[in-house]
């Protein structure tokens, strides 16, 4: 497994790749942090309230992550939202990672 890079929906052989990730229009940490809370908050307006953002740009950066990555991530009606298949495997994958991150920034913060 060590020369492939295993990415959401992707498998990169390291051979073909220049950079640690190579998918194009990669989202951000931040962009990945706003879907994780619409999933853990259950919609985009709790979501929104828990981030202090407009429910606008909380749904603009969610359809922007599912055209990146060019699959869906919700499953949107009016009066719900659940996760794909492949949203919430995204989802699995990247809480951890987005933990760690936050968690390494806090001790360095505190290490100063």
């Amino acid at each position: 497994m060590s020369e492939y890079l295993l990415f959401p929906t992707r498998l990169i052989s390291r051979a073909f790749s220049n950079t640690l990730f190579s998918v194009k229009n990669s989202p951000s940490h931040d962009d990945l942090a706003i879907f994780l809370t619409v999933v853990r908050e259950g919609g985009f307006r709790a979501a929104s309230r828990r981030l202090g953002l407009a429910p606008s740009k909380v749904s603009t950066t969610v359809s922007r992550i599912e055209a990146d990555l060019g699959v869906p991530l919700l499953i949107r009606t009016t009066r719900s939202l659940r996760t794909t298949e492949a949203g919430q495997a995204l989802a699995e994958r990247i809480a951890p990672h987005l933990a760690g991150l936050d968690a390494a920034c806090s001790e360095t913060a505190e290490s100063a």
